[in-house]
């Protein structure tokens, strides 16, 4: 599916790969998943995804362990917020 926004779940699957180890940045994940129409992030992008992991560990911990999707959702959840979307 080609388009200029990502979707939630699209964000969860993304955010999903990260917290399960996945180093490439979010729009290489978002290629490889056929994403292929994404715009580059944007430097204040990257920061609040970096901000959000480091401030909420414990979330991601959790998410790493349960695979569920409410930490995940959270997680997109709190880096939307922190990039104004």
């Amino acid at each position: 599916m080609e388009h200029n926004t990502i979707s939630l779940q699209e964000g969860l699957n993304i955010v999903d790969k990260i917290v399960s180890g996945n180093t490439l940045m979010p729009l290489e994940i978002a290629k490889e998943l056929g994403f292929l129409d994404v715009q580059e992030p944007t430097d204040e992008a990257q920061k609040a995804l970096k901000e959000v992991f480091s401030e909420n560990e414990e979330l991601v911990q959790r998410a790493k362990a349960t695979g569920r999707d409410g930490p995940l959702m959270s997680l997109v959840i709190k880096i939307n917020r922190k990039i104004g979307n």
